[in-house]
């Protein structure tokens, strides 16, 4: 995901610096090139051979032992995308918004051309610091970049809970993400992607679902963001982590997730429905638990059919890519072909049952208005929607 980025890591001296070390590791998995700084006081939380330990590279420190000799304090933010200072101490905070530039990292901030990212991390008395606050509206209005510091427990518990926490290093890694969208064949296009399954109650403790575990979904976002794309993903109860640099949001309901698919699909370029949704509902879900001794055995309820995302969303379609998921039993390629051609979609994704919901591996066919079938014989989910995306470039670039 950030593959060729360079980012210069800055860590001052709070006990929120050992999340630093999590930072790091996270940004170098996404391919980045990270240079670390560390403030003298950092280095009495986490030495530096932590971090060279794990970017592989020597962590500079002061101004005049930087290993480049004449101008070395400059060469740091040479060439770089991203400054992330993380955490950012109250008084790191004061000396950015203030211009001093008496250390290695304030210098280097000064003379550095690309955005600065700063994550403050604090006691939360000194975060609601009139001073404070001064500091940080300061540094907004100079241009940089300020991640509002999480909610919880203080380091020390007499302090008990508030706001200044630094924000964990998954939600850190998400806005680097999307600071440094990658440079790709999507890049400037906007695609929205749904993913897993949806849930219809039954009564307050019972649903109606189905056994879709998101994979392929998330997978074509991950995949999307990879080549450029700003990516929307909404998806049903899943059990997985969100794609860094992606938008996302949970919904439970069928009808939840079309009114969040309208939502994104009115500012999007595409949208990827690989979600399944539940095509039943009950008609009038009970507002207590149902109890199998009131039943008096069996129990018979009505169902009525769900909204059809695919088919209120592609009224709005105009000059935009829909491209929907079907998976059949019986005549699948002729139920293909009639999802796709009443509900205005540009291809389908014909799944083959034995490798469709829940599974890690993907065996279908992708159909287009013109009859053409694609043929992709069992592989992974992940080549999958290389293949699929592959398709997509085509059709936003009018081939």
């Amino acid at each position: 995901m950030l593959k060729n980025r360079k980012i210069l890591l800055v860590v001052t001296g709070g006990i929120a610096a050992y999340k630093a070390c999590e930072l790091l590791r996270l940004m170098m998995k996404n391919h980045a090139s990270v240079q670390v700084t560390l403030s003298a006081a950092a280095a009495r939380f986490v030495t530096p051979l932590t971090f060279e330990a794990i970017s592989g590279k020597r962590v500079e420190m002061g101004l005049f032992d930087v290993s480049d000799a004449v101008g070395g304090h400059l060469g740091i933010v040479r060439d770089i995308d991203l400054m992330v200072c993380a955490p950012a101490t109250a008084n790191c905070i004061a000396k950015l918004s203030h211009g001093i530039a008496d250390d290695l990292i304030s210098t280097a901030a000064l003379a550095c051309t690309a955005p600065i990212l700063i994550c403050p991390a604090m006691n939360h008395k000194m975060w609601q610091n009139a001073i404070v606050q001064d500091n940080v509206a300061r540094l907004k209005d100079k241009g940089f970049l300020v991640m509002d510091p999480a909610e919880g427990p203080m380091a020390s518990p007499d302090e008990g809970e508030g706001v200044g926490r630094l924000p964990e290093p998954t939600e850190i890694l998400h806005r680097i993400c999307e600071l440094l969208p990658p440079k790709g064949p999507l890049r400037g296009k906007t695609i929205t992607v749904t993913a897993g399954p949806t849930q219809e109650p039954i009564d307050p403790v019972r649903v109606i679902s189905n056994l879709s575990s998101g994979r392929m979904g998330f997978t074509i976002a991950e995949e999307a963001r990879k080549r450029g794309a700003r990516v929307h993903l909404i998806s049903g109860p899943v059990r997985l982590f969100d794609p860094p640099g992606i938008t996302s949001r949970c919904v439970n309901s069928t009808q939840e997730m079309l009114d969040a698919v309208k939502s994104a699909f009115s500012e999007s370029d595409a949208l990827i429905m690989a979600a399944a949704p539940g095509d039943f509902r009950r008609a009038d879900p009970s507002a207590s638990k149902l109890k199998k001794s009131a039943s008096g055995g069996n129990l018979t309820i009505e169902l009525e059919p769900t909204p059809d995302i695919l088919k209120s969303v592609s009224r709005d379609k105009k000059n935009k890519r829909i491209i929907g998921f079907a998976l059949e039993t019986d005549a699948g390629l002729e139920n293909a072909r009639r999802k796709l051609t009443e509900k205005g979609l540009d291809l389908i994704v014909l799944n083959h049952p034995s490798t469709g919901l829940g599974q890690h591996s993907i065996q279908g066919t992708i159909l287009d208005a013109t009859d053409d079938m694609q043929v992709l014989e069992n592989m992974p989910k992940h080549d999958f929607a290389g293949k699929l995306l592959d398709r997509l470039e085509a059709l936003l670039a009018g081939k």
